[in-house]
């Protein structure tokens, strides 16, 4: 693209001003010259012929000062009127037309009313009157913001009538629509023109409300032309709102008891008592009332206990007349026979030489056990993979290459359970390495300090502090207590406390055994010992057993990495553990046949759904009409804040934005990408070389004068 230099800024007046007294060199350098009536002196002809010589010399230098001098002051002029410079494109020719590209926000927050009608039907009226005022030479296109962007034709194009037809279509969505991605496809929509035909003007009109979400993290590229039409209330509709259903833990065991949880979120000024409907598969219905302050927020649990397997839905809804959209959330319980959990580890199952054998045999000592313990290698995890799991425990693993330290740090940071035994030096250098990988968000229980120490059996470390009165050693409390703390070690990481870790063991001679913090949405506890049998008293300990069971059940009720599925994005979802799905599978209430993706490391198939259009629960049904997999799709919790944003924080937001006043009505321009360079104070240092110059040819000058004086 050819680009200009261009300065802007320079005013007349300075013009005018700068010409006037550069014309002053001028009168001086006339008034200064030598006059007088010429002598013919024969004595001294040889002299003249010598002084001519000079003069025409001095000439030179003379009209080279007058030079020097105007143009000092007509900078120094310029740079009283600070003037600036900026790169811009060629400017197109508009003979030829322009194109337009309209944006118009169709996400769910446009769907609220003002001033009797909806926002978006207000945006396609602005879209309307935008491309009637259009001229037959000028071309456009329409795109809808949406989760992902959509056009109305596929390129710019000169019939504005489908165009005005496609807007007599045009519905509003319940997505969150993605601003960048809208005004990125606007830089590249295509158009119809002819090689070598002259470049047209391309402006983006964005029609959308003020949501504060939807402008916070917006930064459109900077060599666009883009007019902000902004819409609707410029302050915050009162609005009730349901956010995070969830279950916890999002799978428990058969029998064991869960939560159901929903947020409620009062987005007024005044104080509300809404009522909630809670509607769980197979149950009646309950109704419970919240008090909520102005501004307040608050948190309803359902406590629920499942004695089958399968998944189990859940919704919440309440009545809110003003904004509805995010009057209904849902959840799903996935309930199964048994709670999965992954042994990271380099040894065999069947090595009785390793910790790995103890604790997988703790863990599944029959087929009534609730924990299924699945072997996986350190140097092969997904962050995938791992959530796939409950829990997850790093035993004989050494030191995982950096790319599995990765994925468990973004695991355990989605809510995954980790509990890691630094039985090695290898793991003892991995743990440090762990925390290195976000130094600003890792929260390690604790930190590693010296080296990993193996101690003779004369000088093993025993236990001299326990938890017992708060998990994960509640249930250990009196004999069993007493038993575990006869354990001793002589494999040792040493280690201190984290300020954010909680001592659940400690040793009699250095810091602690186990220690367990919030790690992001998981938790993570790290054992500080080799528990092989010939370094460790502990795995051949009947208390070994409980404290396996314990541990896992503890770190799991973190969410698991479930992320919830939202408005008109595709999603995953797993199978029910307890049925094979006989494909094909069909995704309800489209009837769409999907695609079932088989597990990894035993974990239950998924299903690939495709992006639905409204909250709600989701069934997928294989050959056998067997509902093999449920969802829940909820709204994006951005859709649920109405706070308006400020024409001044848009102003903030984008850097080049200028808003005229009564902007509130008729919208903001914003030209973005005309970043100007001050030029003032380049020109001052060139006045300044300028004189510096004009001084020293000056004194050149001044020193000849009064050699021919003297002469």
């Amino acid at each position: 693209m050819t680009t200009l230099a261009v300065i802007a800024g320079i005013s007349l007046g300075w013009i005018v001003g700068g010409a006037v007294a550069a014309a002053l060199p001028v009168i001086a350098h006339l008034l200064a010259r030598r006059g007088g009536r010429p002598l013919l002196f024969p004595a001294v002809w040889f002299i003249a012929q010598a002084a001519a010589e000079y003069a025409r010399r001095r000439r030179l230098r003379d009209r080279l000062l007058l030079a020097l001098r105007i143009l000092a002051i007509l900078l120094l002029a310029l740079a009283f009127d600070r003037p600036t410079w900026s790169a811009r494109p060629t400017p197109p020719d508009e003979k030829n037309g322009r194109d337009v590209v309209i944006i118009i926000d169709t996400s769910a927050s446009m769907t609220r009313t003002h001033l009797g009608r909806t926002i978006f039907d207000a945006a396609v009226d602005q879209a309307r009157t935008l491309i009637a005022d259009l001229t037959p030479r000028d071309r456009a296109a329409i795109i809808f913001a949406a989760a992902t962007p959509r056009t109305a034709l596929p390129r710019l194009t000169a019939n504005l009538d489908a165009l005005t037809a496609s807007l007599n279509q045009a519905e509003s969505t319940l997505e969150h629509a993605d601003l960048a991605a809208a005004i990125a496809l606007s830089a590249s929509l295509p158009g119809d023109d002819e090689e070598g035909a002259p470049r047209r003007a391309r402006r983006v009109i964005l029609v959308s409300d003020r949501q504060r979400s939807q402008w916070q993290d917006l930064e459109p590229p900077s060599d666009l032309d883009i007019t902000l039409r902004l819409l609707g209330p410029d302050h915050t509709t009162p609005n009730l709102a349901l956010l995070d259903a969830r279950l916890d833990p999002p799978h428990p065991a058969l029998g064991a008891p869960a939560l159901f949880s929903v947020r409620i979120v009062n987005r007024a000024d005044e104080p509300r008592s809404p009522t909630l409907t809670i509607n769980i598969d197979g149950r009646a219905a309950q109704q419970r009332t919240a008090t909520l302050g102005a501004a307040g927020e608050t948190t309803l649990t359902i406590p629920v206990t499942f004695t089958t397997p399968g998944q189990y839905g859940a919704a919440f809804s309440l009545v809110d007349e003003r904004y509805t959209v995010d009057d209904a959330a849902f959840a799903v319980a996935d309930i199964r026979a048994t709670r999965r959990i992954a042994l990271i580890t380099r040894a065999a199952a069947d090595d009785a030489t390793q910790a790995t054998y103890f604790l997988h045999a703790a863990l599944r000592p029959d087929e009534r056990s609730p924990w299924q313990p699945t072997l996986l290698p350190p140097d092969a995890l997904s962050a995938e993979l791992l959530n796939s799991f409950d829990a997850a425990a790093l035993v004989n693993a050494g030191a995982p290459d950096p790319d599995s330290l990765a994925a468990l740090h973004t695991a355990v940071q989605r809510g995954l359970g980790l509990l890691w035994i630094v039985d090695s030096p290898e793991a003892h250098t991995a743990l440090t390495a762990f925390e290195a990988i976000d130094a600003e968000t890792t929260a390690l229980p604790t930190r590693p300090v010296n080296q990993w120490e193996l101690h003779p059996a004369d000088d093993a470390l025993g236990l001299a502090r326990g938890v017992f009165d708060a998990p994960p050693l509640t249930l250990l409390q009196g004999g069993a207590g007493e038993a575990l703390m006869n354990a001793v070690m002589l494999g040792v990481s040493p280690a201190r406390l984290s300020p954010v870790g909680f001592e659940v063991l400690g040793y009699d001679r250095a810091g602690p055994c186990l220690a367990w913090s919030r790690f992001g949405d998981g938790r993570i506890a790290t054992l500080h010992a080799d528990l092989a049998p010939a370094r460790s008293s502990l795995v051949k300990s009947p208390i070994f057993p409980v404290l396996a069971h314990e541990l896992p059940a503890f770190l799991a009720p973190g969410d698991a990495g479930r992320l919830t599925p939202t408005v008109g994005l595709p999603f995953r979802v797993p199978t029910r553990a307890d049925l094979t799905p006989e494909p094909p599978v069909t995704q309800a209430p489209s009837g769409r046949q999907i695609t079932l993706i088989p597990g990894i490391a035993g974990a239950p198939a998924e299903v690939a759904c495709e992006p639905v259009a409204t909250p709600g629960l989701i069934r997928c049904t294989d050959q056998a009409a067997r509902t093999v997999a449920l969802a829940a799709v909820n709204l994006d919790p951005r859709e649920t804040d109405t706070t308006a944003i400020s024409d001044d924080e848009i102003k903030a937001r984008f850097e080049a934005l200028r808003l005229p006043e009564g902007v509130a009505a008729a919208g903001a321009r914003a030209v973005l990408g005309d970043h100007p360079i001050e030029l003032w104070p380049w020109i001052i240092v060139s006045v300044i070389a300028l004189l510096a110059v004009e001084s020293l040819l000056a004194n050149r000058r001044g020193l000849h004068s009064e050699s021919d004086d003297d002469a």
